[in-house]
């Protein structure tokens, strides 16, 4: 085993273990105002020209994982690039 499949491993069972009501209050407030903002992000992300290019190079059939901002799934390695890239487009 790798150092990072160990980082990995221990981050999987620290998040495969932690329960929302045993976390503080300070901690809830933080995680959800980073997750209205990582939203925020990916909706105007989305929308951009560049995307619209990303995506057209993909070849990504209908699949089983989520697109943000489409209708259709794709393929789990193509989604993770798409979706990604709506993070990072108007950096």
């Amino acid at each position: 085993m790798t150092a990072s499949e160990g980082s990995a491993s221990t981050l999987a069972r620290a998040a495969a273990t932690t329960q929302w009501a045993n976390l503080s209050t300070d901690v809830r407030t933080m995680t959800l105002d980073l997750h209205g903002d990582e939203l925020a992000v990916d909706a105007d992300g989305v929308v951009q020209p560049h995307m619209d290019a990303l995506a057209a190079t993909v070849s990504a059939p209908d699949g089983p994982s989520t697109l943000i901002g489409e209708k259709r799934g794709a393929a789990m390695r193509d989604a993770i690039l798409l979706n990604a890239a709506t993070t990072t487009v108007l950096q």
